[in-house]
């Protein structure tokens, strides 16, 4: 399972990574929830196994000819979420100061 840094004050980034034996899933949803301070069933509830293979699935040299590299961002649970092409995630919670669609 991967480890999610806390930061110091509600208005920073929540950093953890995702690879080939952390389920990308599962790293949004203990990082989301632990951002929210939810309860992680609630937010799986809200972010699909599906939408997480197939951001996988567009980087993993494995399933594609040529791999993307890069940055995909969304939104769960009024966080936004954003998943790097070399493993990197980051969440910023809904008061944070990075809460756009620009990186």
């Amino acid at each position: 399972m991967s480890h999610t840094t806390q930061p110091t004050t509600a208005t920073e980034r929540y950093h953890t990574t995702w690879d080939d034996t952390t389920s990308l899933h599962d790293s949004v949803a203990e990082t989301v929830a632990t951002a929210t301070d939810s309860a992680r069933s609630v937010v799986e509830d809200e972010y699909d196994r599906a939408h997480a293979r197939s951001i996988r699935d567009l980087f993993d040299a494995e399933t594609t000819a040529v791999p993307s590299t890069g940055v995909v961002k969304f939104v769960v649970a009024a966080c936004t979420v954003s998943v790097h092409s070399d493993g990197r995630l980051v969440v910023d919670p809904p008061d944070g100061p990075h809460h756009d669609t620009t990186t």
